[in-house]
């Protein structure tokens, strides 16, 4: 090799290995000094490496990630007779009968140029070379298995391989068709084609994977760039390439050994099929490229993946495969209508009017997605053939084979993908059915009438109706869009049917109210729950009268929902209910000392602070005499008077109280009251903050945060306190000069 050349590639790698930004560029001005002309030289050469075009999709950021995903376990060393010569593919350079003209794409393991052919024939091609470097046996084997699979591929939307060769220095090469083409998804956006054109177009894709399926051969990284749409007399023409990561289903793609390692991930994450992305791929079949077709489809329909990009970028690689294998995606439609800023953009990219995108996508094409991106390959379209032919049941207007799935697999998605939600709504679902089976049953007993039995029996079926189809249905997959569905959202689809559901029936309308709204508060959305109580409260005083069990049931709920949410209405709302139930029951029951506390509390921060300190001392010494110390009444109200204690700036007493409270709370044993006693102990831990017991306080926050993490969301106003003051905790426990632990994820 010239002296020359061979200098020049051995400073080529030093300056590739570096960072491109300042340590390049110090490199090269090093260098020029010594000698200009060989710099200059450099800098061209690295231009033109840099150079990349879609031809082999270019790699994006998630694309790099892929490619170091798919980087081989054997990690042999080139072998010394495969050793690239970087000379030989300097643009100019010959490579067998092909003038190399300019790099014009750039893969994991590959280099394109755009290359002229002089004899027999003279026409531009495209060159696919081994990268100099990257010449090790693993990927000369994977090398060699795309372009054997190229070869035996015979359709018109595939690229077609011309020729195949080594270079004179042991590298092989193979020639292809010169394809001027773009994505996909980006030619459909820039010619606006609306949706039937890009299904149609999308057929085409189809059949060409089907082709590949037929021969064999698994492409295992569909995805946009690697299906290019250019144009013959005018009209679109796809083009699959890129079969760098492509699977025999039967013989060997080459005769050298090619080895997947056991927890390595081939191909791009974001279109990769839940199999192909888990730790052993071992059984990927024809399948799995029919998932990513459905994630292309789903792409072209909605603009928008299905799992997408911005929710990826941060997580580590187990993260990744979990989210690929687990996630159900909402429905191509459900995505479209919940997009803000870009549905203009959408819009006028599949030339329609902003106003008629909601139209853009049918129930049948939202089927056919969610049918070819089904977790379970057992229930996807079992060949690209079947997507494709129902597409084109879909585009003539016929039936389609997709359908949304069955009920019985719907419950039991359900089940296991909500389990949180199911179980918020299947307790409500059996209190309700509970209260109407005893209404029932005492009706029955109480008149002996047969018509008001079966009024009650309706009155039970319109609860069961009513909770199964409207809270439980909610939850369904189909009309979530496949997508794991909060006890919120369960209890916001509950709130907006519940007017129809019941008009006819106040007192079953009432209840059900009430049960939301206390389920609201206990979710800590307090504004819902305001009014579900108002509304409730109101229907009761209605039908029952005020001073009602029910009516005081949901009062109280109202006056904590308003004293949660700082509104000083409560104070009249919660004296109001304890009044009545002084009138009702007496000094000494357990519900009049618990409306005595609720009032108590929301005295706290105002003006009668002192007389409702004085309240607790009352309501908590009542509660044990009563009750017992140990139970939670007692401990609550005790907490209470902590609290309020505190705000007093009375330490000591407080702080006496405290090794009550603690002893008491180790004792009990009944799990029913957890959140309660976690209540008790953030008021514990709060004081001995403020007492400098630093590392009680810690201990106690740590086991609040730890119960609330499990029993409530990550947005609860409760579980968002607690972190506060444990936050509170260990800044005093710093500035104190101790030593702060670390508190992950706090």
């Amino acid at each position: 090799m010239n002296q020359h050349l061979k200098n020049l590639e051995d400073i080529f790698w030093q300056a590739r290995n570096l960072d491109p930004g300042e340590e390049r560029q110090a490199f090269i001005r090093d260098l020029e000094s010594d000698d200009a002309e060989l710099a200059a030289e450099l800098k061209q050469l690295l231009a033109d490496y840099a150079k990349s075009d879609q031809f082999f999709g270019g790699l994006n950021a998630l694309d790099a990630q892929a490619d170091f995903l798919a980087e081989t376990a054997d990690s042999a060393e080139p072998t010394g007779d495969l050793h690239g010569s970087l000379s030989s593919l300097l643009s100019g350079s010959k490579v067998g009968p092909y003038k190399l003209l300019e790099p014009i794409g750039e893969g994991g393991m590959g280099l394109v140029y755009l290359a002229q052919q002089s004899t027999p024939v003279r026409r531009k091609v495209a060159l696919k070379i081994i990268k100099p470097g990257m010449d090790s046996r693993q990927v000369i084997a994977r090398f060699e298995a795309e372009r054997q699979a190229l070869a035996m591929m015979e359709h018109p939307n595939i690229a077609k391989v011309l020729d195949a060769g080594t270079t004179d220095s042991g590298l092989p090469y193979f020639v292809m068709e010169l394809v001027r083409g773009i994505p996909m998804t980006d030619y459909c956006d820039r010619a606006k084609m609306p949706t039937r054109a890009r299904l149609e177009l999308f057929q085409d894709v189809c059949s060409a994977i089907q082709h590949a399926h037929n021969k064999g051969v698994i492409h295992r990284d569909i995805k946009p760039s690697n299906i290019l749409v250019t144009e013959q007399d005018g009209r679109p023409l796809v083009k699959v390439i890129d079969f760098g990561v492509a699977k025999a289903l039967t013989d060997n793609l080459t005769d050298k050994t090619l080895f997947t390692g056991m927890f390595q991930m081939l191909g791009t994450p974001l279109y990769m099929s839940p199999e192909q992305a888990s730790l052993s791929n071992v059984d990927v079949d024809t399948r799995s490229d029919v998932y990513s077709l459905g994630v292309m489809l789903y792409e072209l329909l909605s603009g928008s993946l299905p799992i997408g990009r911005d929710e990826v970028k941060d997580l580590s690689v187990e993260e990744l495969r979990k989210r690929i294998c687990d996630t159900e995606p909402p429905r191509p439609s459900k995505r479209l209508s919940t997009l803000k800023d870009e549905r203009e953009t959408v819009a006028e990219r599949r030339g329609v009017d902003i106003k008629a995108i909601h139209r853009l996508i049918t129930n049948e094409l939202d089927w056919i997605a969610m049918k070819a991106l089904e977790k379970d390959r057992n229930r996807r379209y079992q060949s690209a053939r079947e997507l494709a032919e129902d597409i084109g049941r879909n585009l003539e207007g016929e039936a389609v084979e997709a359908c949304p799935p069955s009920a019985s697999y719907r419950l039991r998605k359900l089940v296991s993908k909500n389990r949180v939600a199911v179980a918020v709504v299947m307790t409500v679902l059996l209190s309700a059915i509970s209260i109407a089976g005893v209404s029932v049953w005492q009706t029955y007993r109480a008149t002996l009438a047969e018509k008001k039995a079966t009024d009650e029996s309706a009155r039970l079926q319109a609860v069961v109706d009513f909770l199964v189809e409207d809270l439980l249905g909610s939850a369904d997959p189909e009309r979530s869009g496949g997508s794991d569905v909060t006890v919120s959202e369960v209890m916001a689809n509950a709130r907006v049917t519940i007017n129809d559901a019941f008009s006819q029936d106040p007192v079953t309308g009432a209840t059900m109210r009430h049960t939301l709204a206390r389920t609201y508060l206990r979710l800590g959305e307090h504004q819902e729950a305001v009014d579900l109580a108002s509304d409730a409260s109101t229907m009761w005083k209605e039908t029952r009268g005020d001073q009602n069990g029910r009516t005081l049931d949901s009062l109280s709920i109202l006056g904590k929902a308003l004293f949660a949410s700082g509104d000083k209405k409560c104070i009249d709302v919660l004296r109001e209910v304890f009044a009545a139930r002084m009138q009702m029951e007496g000094a000494q029951s357990r519900e009049t000392l618990i409306a005595h506390m609720n009032l108590a509390v929301a005295l706290l921060s105002t003006d009668d602070r002192d007389a409702a300190v004085s309240d607790l001392r009352e309501i908590s010494s009542d509660a044990e005499e009563l009750f017992g110390k140990h139970d939670s009444l007692t401990l609550v109200s005790k907490s209470n008077l902590v609290e309020g204690l505190y705000l007093q700036t009375k330490y000591l007493e407080a702080s006496s109280l405290l090794s009550q409270i603690l002893a008491s709370v180790r004792n009990n044993t009944d799990r029913r009251i957890d959140l309660d006693l976690m209540h008790v102990l953030r008021s514990v831990a709060k004081l001995q903050t403020k007492l400098g017991r630093y590392a009680e306080a810690e201990a106690n926050l740590r086991r609040v945060v730890d119960v609330q993490r499990r029993v409530l969301s990550s947005s609860h106003p409760q579980l968002y306190l607690s972190i506060r003051r444990l936050a509170e905790c260990l800044s005093e426990q710093q500035i104190g000069g101790e030593k702060k632990p670390s508190y992950c994820n706090s």
